[in-house]
Parts: structure tokens; sequence; C-alpha cells
């Protein structure tokens, strides 16, 4: 019998989740498309020169932790279509005022070295975790189901369900350790008096052991480009600079999945939505902005602390005190004199000696469109 649809699927928005549902579908057998507004896929994970010739900057999101850490994209070839995972020296530094750093390394054991007093329950709060991540990834990340190590996710929800600064305070007696967990707690979003806030605290901190805080050569579109060339591998069809501004614009087909926003939702779906639904997507409340400037850089930044270029990603918010104020007025509307920054200079995928530098401002942003991005 012959099938009476144009698609098995549509998909509007060539985000990761987007292009990831889209892979879904192709590699079931399945016919699907994928749409994209813009003459550039992606998202939040695309490139684009912003400054001088010759520079590639991440329009948005830079570093993936959780994108090399994702059980769905570490089953993908996405390595024979073009992907290059780059590890900095170190995942992350956090320089101080007073002229010292903390140093977020690979192994727990030298990033105890330099949390002082606050080694040993730095590695009690981390070292099972990173043992662990291997298989207690997936329940973390998963959607709600029954837990392959139940034990194991009681014990991590136990403190991820606390607010970021009072796990902080509790576990952690000085400054250093601190601040290097306010700052990963930054990128919730949320601020840091928040319960659950703590969640994005533990799984950055692991995944800088367990996984790195890798970029992608050559910039985050390497990453979309992967995951396009994949889904037409599997016979998945993309169409760019459309903008469907009604389902009714769509071929037909079986189901639609749409990679947006609430709002934009609404507008497309327009009386396909129960009225409940819709008001509920209506006053759907976005998280906070954040101001982001790019830079062409002829030499490496002179960081005070040398050991700052060590890494990709330098949190710029100082101490725990400080950066829950930035975070907190961000969330109220307001601005902070000090706000919350972090700084990423992709340096180690540079050629040819450019360099290329991103500071996003109040607050430490986390993408939203993007798999576990920083």
């Amino acid at each position: 019998m012959a099938n009476p649809y144009a698609y098995d699927a549509v998909v509007i928005g060539s985000g990761p989740n987007g292009l990831a549902a889209a892979i879904t579908i192709a590699q079931s057998g399945r016919s699907v498309v994928v749409y994209e507004a813009q003459s550039t896929l992606g998202g939040g994970v695309r490139s684009a020169n912003l400054t001088a010739p010759g520079f590639i900057h991440d329009i948005c999101s830079a570093v993936y932790p959780l994108a090399i850490g994702s059980p769905f994209f570490r089953a993908l070839p996405l390595g024979k279509h073009g992907l290059e995972w780059i590890q900095p020296p170190a995942p992350l530094a956090h320089p101080l005022d007073d002229d010292t750093v903390i140093m977020l390394e690979h192994s727990v054991d030298a990033t105890c070295e330099n949390l002082g007093v606050d080694g040993e329950a730095y590695r009690k709060l981390m070292g099972w975790l990173v043992d662990q991540w291997d298989g207690l990834d997936s329940d973390i990340l998963a959607p709600p189901r029954l837990p392959q190590r139940p034990l194991s996710l009681a014990r991590f929800g136990l403190r991820a369900m606390r607010s970021g600064r009072r796990l902080a305070e509790n576990v952690f007696a000085g400054q250093r350790a601190r601040a290097l967990f306010a700052g990963l707690t930054a990128h919730s979003m949320l601020p840091l008096e928040y319960a659950g806030s703590a969640a994005f605290g533990l799984v950055l901190g692991v995944t800088a052991h367990a996984l790195g805080w890798p970029i992608a050569r050559g910039g985050a579109q390497k990453l979309t480009d992967a995951l396009a060339s994949y889904l037409q591998q599997l016979g998945g069809e993309i169409v760019v600079n459309k903008c469907i501004t009604a389902l009714d614009e769509l071929p037909s087909c079986r189901a639609v999945l749409c990679d947006l926003t609430p709002r934009q939702l609404v507008n497309i779906a327009g009386n396909r939505l129960s009225p409940r639904y819709r008001r509920s997507l209506q006053r759907y409340r976005y998280g906070m902005g954040a101001f982001k400037m790019d830079w062409a850089l002829s030499a490496p930044v002179p960081w005070t602390v040398a050991q700052c270029a060590r890494a990709a990603t330098v949190h710029l918010g100082g101490t725990l005190d400080e950066i829950a104020f930035s975070e907190r007025a961000a969330w109220s509307g307001d601005h902070a004199d000090k706000p919350s920054c972090s700084s990423c200079s992709p340096r180690f995928s540079t050629i040819h000696g450019l360099r290329r530098q991103s500071t996003r401002c109040g607050p430490i942003a986390t993408s939203p469109t993007a798999p576990g991005s920083i």
C-alpha cells in the first residue's frame, strides 16, 4: 500500500535537539525533513566571521562537556563526518582578586592540590561521581524512568536537589573551593540560593574530570555540520532559508517535531493547541540574558596569573558571595557592579596563528539550545 504522506516526520528547527530527533527517525528507516529559517544550520551551535577577516567565532556556545559525553552523541560516527574534539590542558581556570587562580584539572587529585584545606572534601564530593559516571550518566541525563543505578542516583540526588550556595558552604570551609563550585553552579542560570542549582555544579565538575571540557576544532559549527552530514547519509533531507510561519505550510506527514521556543510554537501552531496549553506557553518566562563580546586577538590574553592560559574557559566571577550576588541581581532584572563573566579562548584550535576570544557577562551562561554547552 502506498504511503499517503510525503514524509513520516517533519522537524522545524536545526538546533542540536532538532538534528538529533531527525537522526533518530532516519535511523529507524523513516523519511524525515528538517526546515531551518536561517541560511546556516545549528541554532545555538553555529560559527561565523564576526570580527576581522580569517577569524571564526562561535555565535553562542563554544565548549561542550556533555556533547562529548552524551550517550546519544557517543553512539554517532561524528568523527567520520569531520568532527574533531580538542581537550585544553585544563578544563577551567578561576582567578581571584589576590592574583591566585583555582585550576579545575582533568585529575581529581591535581584539583585537590590547589584547594588547600578543602582538598579532601572536594575528593569526597566528586571522586565517587567520577568513578561511577560511566553508567550513572545515563540515569542523570535521561528523561524520568526507572534508573539503572538507583542507589547511586539517590546519592547524587540528595546533593543535587540542594542549592549550590548551601552545598558549597556546608561542604567546604575555604573560599577557594567555594568560589570554584559557585562558578560551576552559576551555569544553572538560577540564583545560587535556589534548590536544585547544585546539580549543575556537580555535573559540570564531574564532567571536567570524567570527560573534559572540549572544543570542536574549527568552531562549534563543525559539530552541527557533522550531525547534518550524518543525517543526510541516512537519507534525511535538510532545507535552509525556509521560515515556517504556520503548520499548514508543511508537507503532509505523520508527525511534526518543533525545536523552537515556546512563543515560536504558539505562533506556528495557532489554534491546533488547546487553550490551556497555549496559555501555558505564553506565560513561559525566558531565562536571564547575557552580554557577549567577541575579540580578534594578535597575541594570547596576558593573564596576570599565567596558569589561566592552560584553560579554554576562565570564570571571572570572584568569590562565592560575589558570584551569588551577580546571579541574584540578574535574576531580579538588575545589574551587578561586578557581573559574573565567562571567558572562552579557543586558541587550541587556531590555524596559522589566528586567535579568537569571547567573553560573556552576567550571568555565567549555559546555552539552552546546545547540548551540554558552556
